[in-house]
């Protein structure tokens, strides 16, 4: 019969979601010299757990799991809370962005347009850069409603020159991609200044309406026709079968 443990739950809780340790972390801990007398006198010999099992018994116990590895400083690959990407663009580490990449990161020049208009960049928002990728100096900024804009001015006068290659990846359709919604306090304070249209919030965003009510929909606030009408939108009548028809 496999032996069970006597682990220290609430310890490695503490551990874990309120000190931020990681699971190996954890482990080392366990293992260390001023844990084996716990073992011994709970299992009456010493034990150095491995960082795996220690994984195994938070996941049992119900911790609220973080990704893989130590977070930030503690990591050996952290760089500092700064890198930059493969377009030569620098980003930053930005806990409680609303905006960040998969990774929690947020390209310095948004970071800096948004401290100097004190407020958010909306995700439609384009930052262009004058000079350099990785000048972020504000002065060498300048940020555009939409990207449309931005190509408008940035492509005025020049001809595409595109090989057949690049036309046929231009052409091959994207994956689909949740459009990012503005927290839902600034929704609502947009919807109201539209006066309920669904249609002009969607203009604002640069996305389709649809996207516009389903967000509505999903979040109990009122669907209203494209045209700002006032009316609630019904579902259309199903026309009556062929056989029906008389």
């Amino acid at each position: 019969m496999k032996e069970k443990l006597p682990w220290p739950v609430d310890q490695m809780r503490t551990w874990y979601e309120q000190d931020q340790k990681s699971l190996q972390e954890i482990a080392d801990l366990l293992a260390s010299e001023e844990w084996q007398a716990y073992w011994r006198k709970h299992i009456g010999r010493e034990y150095r757990p491995h960082q795996k099992i220690v994984n195994k018994v938070a996941k049992r116990e119900g911790f609220q799991m973080r990704g893989r590895g130590a977070p930030m400083e503690r990591n050996g690959f952290w760089k500092g809370g700064r890198i930059v990407d493969r377009q030569g663009y620098v980003l930053l580490k930005t806990l409680g962005h609303p905006y960040p990449n998969h990774l929690g990161y947020v390209r310095e020049h948004r970071l800096v347009m948004e401290k100097k208009l004190g407020r958010y960049l909306l995700p439609t928002e384009v930052v262009h850069h004058k000079g350099a990728k990785d000048d972020n100096d504000p002065d060498q900024l300048e940020v555009y409603d939409t990207n449309g804009d931005h190509l408008r001015d940035e492509l005025k006068g020049r001809r595409p020159k595109w090989s057949k290659a690049g036309y046929k990846a231009m052409c091959r359709p994207l994956p689909h991609r949740r459009f990012p919604m503005p927290p839902l306090e600034e929704f609502r304070a947009m919807l109201e200044e539209e006066h309920g249209s669904t249609a002009a919030v969607a203009r604002r965003l640069g996305c389709a309406g649809d996207t516009v009510r389903r967000f509505c929909r999903d979040n109990g606030l009122p669907v209203l026709l494209p045209g700002g009408s006032g009316g609630v939108v019904r579902k259309k009548r199903r026309r009556a079968s062929s056989n029906n028809r008389r």
